[in-house]
């Protein structure tokens, strides 16, 4: 078996932006920061509790076939390193 390091967590919203302030106010996560377009639009964010990093990327046309299933947002999914 493959050794793991870390694993990151992954939270798919459709605001981004939102969503990062929302949890660095309500939880008190650390803010790791938006990244931006050019025209502005958020396309990553993370935020930080000590050591552990959470992504937050935006709802995609892939991504939106939880909602047949009445999953609530966010949607999560996980990313190995």
């Amino acid at each position: 078996m493959p050794k793991i390091d870390r694993i990151i967590p992954l939270l798919v919203y459709e605001d981004i932006a939102k969503a990062h302030d929302f949890l660095v106010n309500a939880f008190g996560f650390e803010s790791g920061g938006l990244q931006r377009t050019p025209d502005g639009s958020v396309v990553h964010g993370e935020v930080r509790a000590g050591d552990l990093v959470i992504w937050l990327h935006r709802v995609r046309q892939s991504t939106t076939s939880w909602r047949r299933h009445r999953f609530r947002r966010p949607a999560a999914a996980w990313s190995f390193t």
